[in-house]
């Protein structure tokens, strides 16, 4: 069940990325193997958050997996069977 269904989704202008500064340089200076995962149905966040995330860290073992009709919650009120 999605609670937020209301129009607070972050816009395309990246305003969310913008405001998180230092943390998101270093997020994207992560060499490390990297794994986002991120609902396509999000109303919190826009996907094209974690696009913009994946396309610029440095890490040179990353996947970005987009959940079709997955919310900002991917498992919340999903059956196991989709899980």
């Amino acid at each position: 069940m999605q609670i937020n269904k209301g129009s607070c989704r972050t816009k395309g202008n990246f305003s969310s990325v913008s405001q998180t500064g230092p943390a998101l340089i270093k997020l994207l200076q992560v060499s490390l193997p990297m794994l986002i995962l991120h609902g396509h149905a999000d109303i919190v966040i826009d996907p094209t958050v974690s696009k913009f995330i994946y396309d610029q860290a440095t890490s040179q073992d990353k996947t970005l997996k987009l959940y079709p009709g997955g919310y900002h919650s991917i498992l919340e009120g999903d059956t196991d069977e989709k899980i």
